[in-house]
């Protein structure tokens, strides 16, 4: 019986779904687990088990991820939360292994290259990958240069995760947004970046590997973005990936990552400009699966040393999806008031509650 663990699965419903499906395609009898920190989240209602795990910051954190690991015995482990992939990162993770557990995650230093938009502004510089000039907030002289480079800049969280905090700024206007965080208690010289705005078309990326890793893409997948919701894409449209593998090559070598990474690019004029690398499944690969990419079951292949399903990396170009939201009942309790017509409700694999169900659909 094969395990599959994804971590901080949350409102993911979709992979859950795919990575079920991948088991039925590579004929491999499997069960998909989710861990949360919230006894509430809607994959609890699709997975085949869910677990309750406290969150990544908690000291009792590695001990429950290492019994719940010693309980369950998965295959194989992912999160989809960027924070707790860097508390995963390194001993913990070294420790799940010894059990026998596939675990996703990069080396310590390669983590810290993705969490720390600092260092990983040095980092892409240093391997000849564009990435937009990047100074702290409190570099007096830094953000002289920046407002030199542009009229808007950019200032984001140095550990941030998402557009979680993102401001965009008129570049004269710099001096006061940085001075008005510190007023409200933010130690912004050191946690918050400032950066030039990139300004072109803006592309996600899945840059795709073995589990085992290795300094070589297996496949790239790609799509430009059309519209954003909540700092992800929310509309995009698939296109040839061609012209990024040039750049899938070098971030490859660079971070020697395994499975899947999800990176954003702006292309200003013909050059590819990195904004953003998160180690993970991210908000835009389902745009490609539902153009017919299919990396769970490449995943699964892996897993089990088997040649991946044929065109599992292959998706029809030109394709505009569009994500929408959906809703279940959290549970029946069997009564209803008189007259009451009866709420859509989803089959599901088990009555726990499921909320915001997300999934995509061609347009």
């Amino acid at each position: 019986m094969t395990r599959i663990l994804i971590g901080s699965a949350g409102r993911r419903v979709y992979l859950v779904e795919w990575f079920r499906q991948a088991l039925s395609r590579c004929e491999v009898i499997g069960e998909v687990h989710i861990t949360d920190h919230d006894p509430m989240a809607a994959t609890t209602a699709f997975a085949d088990a869910s677990h309750v795990v406290p969150r990544y910051a908690d000291p009792d954190y590695p001990r429950a991820m290492a019994d719940l690991v010693d309980r369950i015995a998965p295959d194989l482990y992912f999160s989809l939360n960027d924070h707790e992939l860097f508390a995963m990162a390194g001993p913990l993770a070294d420790r799940l292994r010894r059990t026998g557990c596939r675990v996703l995650s990069l080396s310590v230093e390669s983590q810290r290259v993705v969490t720390d938009k600092y260092a990983m502004a040095s980092a892409l510089a240093g391997c000849g990958v564009l990435t937009p000039p990047t100074v702290l907030a409190g570099d007096s002289e830094g953000l002289r240069r920046m407002a030199a480079l542009s009229r808007s800049l950019i200032v984001k969280r140095r550990f941030g995760s998402g557009s979680v905090g993102l401001h965009r700024v008129d570049a004269a206007q710099a001096d006061l947004v940085v001075s008005g965080l510190a007023r409200h208690g933010s130690p912004v010289a050191s946690e918050w970046i400032v950066q030039p705005e990139i300004t072109g078309c803006h592309f996600g990326l899945d840059i795709v590997t073995g589990l085992r890793g290795g300094r070589r893409p297996a496949a790239v997948l790609a799509r430009e973005k059309v519209a954003m919701r909540s700092g992800e894409a929310n509309v995009a449209t698939t296109v040839d990936p061609a012209p990024f593998h040039a750049l899938a090559q070098a971030l490859t070598g660079l971070l020697e990552p395994q499975g899947l990474i999800d990176i954003d690019v702006v292309d200003a004029g013909g050059q590819f400009f990195v904004l953003d690398i998160n180690p993970r499944f991210g908000g835009g690969y389902p745009f490609n699966h539902q153009a017919g990419a299919d990396v769970p079951a490449f995943y699964v292949a892996d897993l089990h040393g088997m040649a991946p399903p044929p065109g599992w990396a292959e998706y029809e170009i030109g394709r505009t999806v569009a994500k929408y939201d959906s809703l279940a009942v959290l549970a029946d309790r069997g009564t209803s008031s008189p007259g009451a017509r009866p709420f859509y409700e989803p089959q599901a694999p088990n009555p726990c509650t499921v909320v915001d169900q997300s999934s995509t659909v061609g347009v």
